[in-house]
């Protein structure tokens, strides 16, 4: 569906064969992005790499990321320190907590700016108090970032366990590449802090509202709640401490996190594109710099290719080839091609982690007088999709 919003061109995609002419046939041409003014006074000015223009940088800084940060021998080496990390709730950020500051920043991120779609009305943002809600922000976290980085300057990295091993962190490994050198990217203070943003809000705000819509379905199913917490246990035994090696043998609950991540992509949209030349697709001219939406809750609803679709099954994925990674366009909760999530590796280990902690620990139940239901389901879209309403629900110690 192609748009003229304001004075930009607007083309929705919204079947996996569309995605699949933007994603892949036509990738190079896709692979832009437009420079809203959210990304102006979060990400200063593109230095990161999810949002900077296509290009030189760009290529730097995520080879860059995907090496030292999202490889996959990095996300095993980050598990010891996956608890240590949640110390940084409620530090910096204005006094607010990590979380709170990442869902400020991610609702603002998607808030309406009418100078975006009509530049000659960029006042009326700074009129209605837009930009400077996005500035008191931008302050917080910059605020939060600059304490964190103070810290990890200070002991230089993190020692965990006995082994005298050093454990490095995100911020460890970007401040080392800084004094190191010898890479081919600026590694200025902006430049970090861009890249943690990409950080925060992909691979933290992303992961737990995908957490909370996995319990929130898990709660509504509790026949799948038992089914998981079983194969959890059972794969688990009665060890003090879940084990990277024991994530692989829970089957069942890589279906319950594909069928979640079908129903609530963490972002409903994926990061918007925009074309680099006019181009042709399926016999329609796209004209050069056009703005484009792919619309992943509707391609990974669509009645044509899911059998009810609107329904949790996770047993839809069992023996089923379509997988995550980019090749499967009528789900693609990671994105796809040049443009896709770097932190997929990382992100579907954090998510299956976490789950089967709570799943292997803890009992959960629904407050009293509260019906499955009738649990709230309504979203809330910002540059992530909430819960427009927080779960609740009552944890009771597991006894083995």
């Amino acid at each position: 569906m192609l748009l003229q919003l304001g004075r930009v061109p607007t083309l929705v995609i919204s079947s996996a064969e569309m995605a699949r002419e933007v994603t892949k046939t036509h990738d190079v041409v896709f692979a832009g992005r437009p420079r809203p003014i959210a990304v102006d006074i979060f990400l200063n000015g593109h230095n990161d790499f999810a949002f900077s223009s296509y290009g030189d940088y760009w290529r730097r800084a995520r080879k860059l990321c995907v090496i030292e940060l999202l490889s996959q021998i990095r996300v095993q080496s980050f598990q010891p320190v996956r608890r240590e990390e949640t110390r940084c709730e409620g530090r910096g950020a204005g006094k607010l907590g990590f979380g709170e500051v990442a869902k400020k920043v991610s609702l603002e991120f998607a808030e309406f700016s009418v100078g975006d779609w009509f530049p000659w009305l960029r006042w009326v943002d700074t009129a209605t108090g837009l930009i400077g809600r996005m500035k008191g922000t931008f302050r917080a976290m910059d605020e939060y970032f600059d304490e964190v980085i103070k810290e990890h300057e200070a002991k230089a990295a993190t020692t965990v366990g006995g082994d005298g091993e050093k454990r490095e962190d995100f911020v460890d490994i970007l401040l080392r590449l800084q004094r190191e050198g010898g890479h081919d990217l600026d590694l200025s203070w902006g430049n970090i802090k861009a890249i943690l943003v990409d950080m925060m809000i992909g691979g933290t705000d992303t992961t737990s509202t995908t957490i909370e819509w996995i319990m929130t379905q898990l709660a509504r199913h509790p026949s799948k709640l038992q089914k998981a917490q079983e194969e959890i246990r059972r794969v688990v035994g009665q060890k003090l401490v879940i084990e990277h090696e024991d994530l692989a043998k829970m089957h069942y609950l890589k279906l319950v996190i594909k069928e979640t991540l079908r129903l609530h992509p963490p972002i409903v949209f994926l990061l918007p594109r925009e074309t680099l030349d006019n181009v042709e697709v399926a016999g329609f001219g796209i004209a050069v710099r056009t703005r484009v939406l792919v619309n992943t809750w509707a391609i990974q609803r669509d009645p044509t290719v899911w059998e009810n679709p609107d329904e949790f099954i996770p047993e839809r994925f069992e023996n089923s080839p379509v997988d995550w990674k980019g090749r499967d366009f009528q789900y693609i909760p990671f994105g796809a091609g040049r443009r896709g999530c770097p932190g997929l590796s990382f992100g579907t280990v954090t998510l299956e982690f976490v789950t089967a902690n709570l799943l292997y620990w803890l009992d959960w139940e629904l407050p009293k007088g509260l019906r499955c239901e009738n649990l709230d389901m309504k979203e809330v879209y910002g540059l992530t999709t909430h819960k427009d309403k927080p779960l609740f629900l009552v944890p009771i110690p597991h006894s083995f």
